[in-house]
């Protein structure tokens, strides 16, 4: 909650200062999305949405900084069960990304996480798995092949997918 204050506190300092313009959204934006972050922590998905909605207002639709927000948003809306809209945001994100880092950047594997969770939750499993492995390689060419907790979530997520094709064969048998 003391966090929340601040970030709130931050906002009104450059509203007042600058006024509800175009530049304070070009300057504020990071601070909104900071507040979402918080919100979305605190289980607050609606205002979490509201905030990230905020934080993309005034940064052009390729803006590099847009990404942020728009993986946020997906993280929001998945808390929310909206696997939907959770695509649509992570994709623009993963757009952004590529275009900015292209492919072998960290900012680059989450989205492709995110982006196979949601796969995985509206039951798209094979495009799920593409992604976790894009992830994967990323995240072995960022840290040369060392261990990272982020290679661990994708090998996780790996393996539950090898293990429940494994299964699935096993069944029909």
């Amino acid at each position: 909650d003391g966090a929340l204050q601040y970030l709130n506190r931050d906002v009104a300092i450059r509203e007042s200062d600058l006024g509800r313009s175009h530049n304070l959204h070009n300057r504020a934006h990071k601070s909104y999305d900071r507040i979402g972050i918080a919100k979305l922590k605190k289980g607050e998905y609606n205002g979490a949405i509201e905030q990230l909605e905020m934080a993309l207002v005034g940064l052009e639709e390729n803006h590099p900084d847009a990404a942020t927000p728009y993986i946020h948003l997906s993280l929001a809306h998945s808390a929310k069960g909206n696997y939907n809209t959770v695509l649509k945001k992570a994709s623009r994100a993963l757009a952004i990304d590529k275009a900015v880092h292209r492919t072998n950047h960290i900012d680059t594997a989450a989205t492709h996480s995110t982006f196979g969770e949601a796969l995985h939750r509206k039951g798209y499993d094979a495009t799920a798995l593409e992604h976790y492995r894009s992830a994967l390689d990323i995240i072995h060419n960022v840290f040369h092949g060392k261990d990272h907790k982020m290679t661990a979530k994708c090998l996780s997520n790996i393996r539950f997918f090898l293990g429940r094709a494994i299964m699935m064969l096993h069944w029909k048998k």
